[in-house]
């Protein structure tokens, strides 16, 4: 088990320093580009890899208040119908992202970033 969680956390950081890699290939390319300097492209790609990481790792269900909004008479019955429904899809639908794209893995490469910001 603890060998296990050690092996995905070491993954987690490999994909973010791929990730982080991936944003300074991009930075040296919009660089001659732009008149932007180096440092100001990857603190900007930094942060937005860190927004696109916090949204993703947000997951929340919004069915219930519409329907209590709605003042629907039979509410229970219709979200018990939704939530049938979702869990129908979701075990359908079931997709296993890679760790590459994991939101971890992101909040890590951003996290690079902005911390190569104060060593460059």
């Amino acid at each position: 088990m603890k060998n296990a969680s050690v092996k995905i956390t070491l993954k987690l950081f490999i994909c973010g320093v791929l990730w982080s890699i991936l944003t300074l290939a991009i930075a040296g390319i919009f660089t001659p580009l732009t008149n932007f300097f180096f440092k100001d492209i990857i603190f900007v790609e930094g942060l937005i890899m860190l927004l696109m990481s916090i949204t993703s790792a947000i997951n929340s269900k919004s069915l219930g208040m519409s329907y209590y909004i709605l003042n629907e008479i039979y509410s229970k019955y219709m979200d018990n119908k939704a939530f049938t429904k979702d869990n129908i899809f979701n075990t359908l639908n079931n997709i296993n992202f890679h760790l590459f794209l994991n939101w971890i893995s992101i909040a890590i490469g951003g996290f690079i970033d902005i911390l190569l910001i104060f060593i460059l």
